[in-house]
């Protein structure tokens, strides 16, 4: 009887769990993405390496502007198998100025040989785009204001 019992509750339990994700689904398609993204934080408790899920909930955290909180979430669901992850990954990392980073992420997705050519050319131009700000900020140098005085503006650049 226990053990009757015990199934019929750990059915119960995985039927809501799945209800739940659908649920926010259904939520993230509608552009629900606050929502949404509290559903897949709390499916991620129970189910913290799951590509899946850290790529949804990094897509929700992605769509609410919230691209720093997004990477780990991202970096998960690449680490799980999770590809499109580094489209998404290699975006934020190109908004941050991260262009080093891009440029492994862009390339691994590259190397992957899981893209259509139509793709393959978009990844492309992405890590052109990647490698062109490394090859910026190489170029770079630290300026510093030594000391403040005040000048007229006409006399500033001599």
């Amino acid at each position: 009887m226990r053990l009757l019992l015990l199934n019929v509750f750990l059915l119960y339990a995985i039927m809501g769990f799945a209800q739940r994700v659908t649920d926010a689904e259904q939520l993230f398609n509608t552009g629900k993405f606050e929502e949404a993204s509290a559903i897949y934080e709390q499916a991620l408790k129970k189910k913290p390496k799951d590509g899946a899920l850290n790529f949804k909930y990094a897509r929700c955290l992605y769509e609410l502007k919230r691209g720093e909180d997004a990477i780990t979430y991202f970096q998960r669901a690449l680490d799980n198998g999770f590809l499109k992850a580094s489209r998404f990954l290699g975006d934020i990392y190109l908004s941050y100025y991260r262009f080093s980073d891009a440029v492994v992420v862009y390339e691994t997705w590259i190397n992957s040989g899981k893209l259509s050519s139509q793709e393959q050319n978009e990844v492309q131009d992405l890590l052109a785009k990647a490698q062109l700000g490394v090859s910026f900020l190489s170029r770079i140098e630290d300026i510093a204001v030594i000391d403040s005085v005040v000048l007229p503006r006409q006399k500033f650049m001599s």
